[in-house]
């Protein structure tokens, strides 16, 4: 199999995870397999499991995987110098020596005392989701191989480079759709369950559905529409440049061959006639095989529009800046503002109703309000007084 089919199939499988996550450890194999790794995981480096984070490994052990997030999860240097280094960002690549050099690595806690047990002793490292991602806590994708094998490269990083906006933009539908109270969207009434508005795109660019809140916002005629063409539906929008950004996004999620992609955080700004604040819309391709079949044909590709006008948009890393809250703080904060009950915030958050407790406890403490309805207040009028993102 040539690199070209390769690369394409396994570009394909990861779409696939977006809409059925069982797929995901399939995929972080044959993602391991790519770059020639031995070992991969998919996982939050800075927030492990007890904290509401997660790890999916490919080839290392469970038993291992729980001591460095109970043990020495505190010790990891990797981690450590890589925000240090300033490569906490969506879309950074990086190799573990190049942030910490080989001899200091095998001279650590976390290698002697934790991965020479498994002979990990290099890393390769992809960011996926950063610090001011409003969708999830960092998100990292590491690759390993042992202390003998040949070194992690620039090959390496091209291959993982490829496939890191696929990742975020799949991942972008999976938790957009998680944001709606079900596991993975499996029905077209489910989409309109969320608030944010939702549409679903024919191969030809035509919408075959769009959710409660997408209409809605098309009703204010505010500075997009659907335009009415020959019995098909056009997403348009008023401006003439933000019309040929959105046609350019959306050809590009329809584009299933396509290699090279933006991040899923490059969403197209739509101005609105009010002089509001703009709309913002994502794209992202779907699956061959998902759930959302009108008719007999599957959509192709999937847009989000964020109506901030409508719930206002506060930035998380202005929450941390005035309140000192944390990362996770701040992201809980935010989920909470929503509305929702604490099991509904926490499941959009991947954490437990006790850990979202916890943390509630901690920002109320920080914020000097003592109950959601405050707390709610206190986000809006942030919003409200010209800091919102």
């Amino acid at each position: 199999m040539n690199e070209l089919r390769e690369l394409s199939e396994l570009i394909g499988r990861i779409y696939d995870a977006s809409v059925e996550p069982a797929l995901l450890p399939e995929v972080v194999e044959r993602t391991s397999l790519w770059v020639g790794a031995s070992k991969g995981l998919l996982m939050t480096p800075l927030t492990p499991p007890s904290a509401g984070g997660y790890a999916l490994p490919y080839n290392i052990d469970q038993a291992g995987l729980e001591l460095w997030a109970t043990r020495y999860h505190k010790h990891d240097i990797w981690s450590e110098r890589f925000v240090a280094a300033g490569l906490l960002y969506e879309g950074s690549i990086a190799c573990s020596h190049e942030y910490v050099s080989d001899e200091e690595f095998l001279e650590s806690i976390l290698y002697r005392e934790h991965l020479c047990k498994y002979d990990m002793a290099q890393g390769l490292n992809g960011i996926i989701f950063d610090m001011e991602s409003p969708l999830a806590v960092p998100t990292a994708f590491n690759f390993y191989r042992g202390r003998n094998d040949a070194r992690f490269g620039d090959e390496e990083k091209r291959r993982l480079g490829l496939l890191t906006p696929h990742f975020s933009r799949a991942m972008g539908v999976m938790l957009r759709l998680r944001d709606a109270e079900f596991r993975v969207a499996a029905s077209l009434a489910a989409l309109d369950r969320i608030h944010s508005g939702i549409l679903l795109f024919a191969a030809d660019g035509t919408v075959t559905f769009a959710n409660d809140a997408a209409w809605r916002i098309f009703e204010e005629a505010d500075g997009m529409k659907l335009f009415q063409a020959g019995g098909a539906q056009k997403l348009t929008a008023h401006d003439a440049q933000a019309n040929a950004r959105l046609n350019e996004a959306l050809a590009t999620a329809l584009d299933h061959e396509r290699i090279e992609v933006p991040h899923f955080a490059r969403s197209v700004a739509v101005p609105r006639r009010s002089r509001a604040i703009p709309y913002s819309v994502q794209f992202s391709a779907l699956p061959a095989g998902n759930e959302f079949v009108q008719g007999n044909t599957a959509p192709q590709a999937i847009a989000f529009i964020a109506d901030c006008a409508a719930h206002p948009c506060t930035d998380a890393a202005l929450l941390r800046q005035v309140f000192g809250l944390t990362p996770a703080e701040a992201r809980a904060a935010l989920a909470l503002a929503e509305g929702g009950s604490i099991e509904e915030a926490a499941a959009t958050l991947f954490v437990t109703p006790a850990t979202l407790k916890t943390q509630l406890k901690s920002i109320y403490q920080k914020t000097g309000v003592d109950t959601r309805a405050k707390l709610v207040r206190l986000i809006l009028a942030l919003a409200g007084a010209g800091l919102a993102r």
